[in-house]
């Protein structure tokens, strides 16, 4: 039996590859389940410093398996509840994880797709892909932290217009939207995703995560709070090996050497 997701480590750098080509990578009790445990782990080793997420074949993620829904329809909604609570833990777990996550997409990234792709960090897309909430579509309303994170991009008549219509648009959108970094060529699409994983796994990993939980938690935070938050995380990263090593780099007008730590 084919491995529904495939993980990779070279240096510093994760990767998890979803692993249902013949599928377009559609998501099933199988791979969220593989993921809940893959992000939960990759999360906690400190050996791994960025992870790239991406899609093998000819697509990022497709969405969820319509043909385990279907065989889902006559029963009782238990099931779905207990995947939904998987979802859920790898979405906190790709947002909450003290490290960056890239997620380099292609194909098609459609219904969950996007609520993972939102989940990460920074996206790098290959030129040609298409992207579609979808829900609307089979009659559902989204899952993942769609509904959550959409508007808090691209506000909350886009969110309406993409989540309602389930409309199908191309990166050159998704750019003015801010739901991707970049839009690349197929043939620069690895080199480009390479590139900047290793920049990542190579810099200020605690301050990294400092800057992911300030970032989310501007959503929520009163503007005088979120100030102290702010101060009370410059004040750790300052006791920290690396902080130490920025310092001395900037000063010696050098490269500096982060650790990690």
């Amino acid at each position: 039996m084919i491995n529904s997701i495939v993980i990779e480590q070279k240096d510093s750098i994760a990767t998890i590859k979803f692993n249902r080509p013949d599928s377009y990578n559609s998501l099933n009790f199988a791979m969220v389940e593989a993921l809940a445990v893959a992000t939960q782990q990759i999360r906690t080793d400190a050996s791994i410093r960025c992870l790239v997420l991406c899609g093998v074949g000819k697509a990022f993620m497709s969405g969820g398996d319509i043909g385990y829904f279907n065989q889902q329809l006559e029963q009782e909604q238990t099931e779905i509840l207990k995947l939904g609570g998987l979802v859920n833990q790898v979405i906190l777990n790709l947002t909450e994880m003290n490290k960056p996550v890239i997620a380099a997409v292609h194909g098609s990234v459609a219904g969950i797709g996007v609520s993972l792709m939102l989940a990460a960090d920074l996206v790098v897309a290959n030129r040609e892909t298409k992207f579609n909430l979808a829900y609307t579509q089979l009659g559902t309303s989204p899952d993942g932290g769609a509904s959550y994170q959409l508007p808090r991009t691209v506000g909350i008549k886009k969110a309406m217009q993409l989540l309602l219509l389930s409309e199908q648009f191309d990166t050159e959108v998704a750019l003015q939207l801010g739901l991707i970094n970049w839009s690349v060529p197929t043939d620069e699409m690895q080199a480009k995703v390479t590139e900047l994983a290793m920049q990542l796994s190579s810099g200020p990993t605690l301050a990294y995560g400092r800057v992911k939980r300030l970032v989310r938690e501007s959503h929520s935070a009163e503007f005088s709070q979120h100030l102290n938050q702010e101060i009370h995380a410059f004040k750790s990263s300052m006791e920290t090996a690396d902080f130490k090593q920025g310092v001395k780099a900037f000063i010696n007008k050098s490269k500096p050497e982060f650790k990690g730590k």
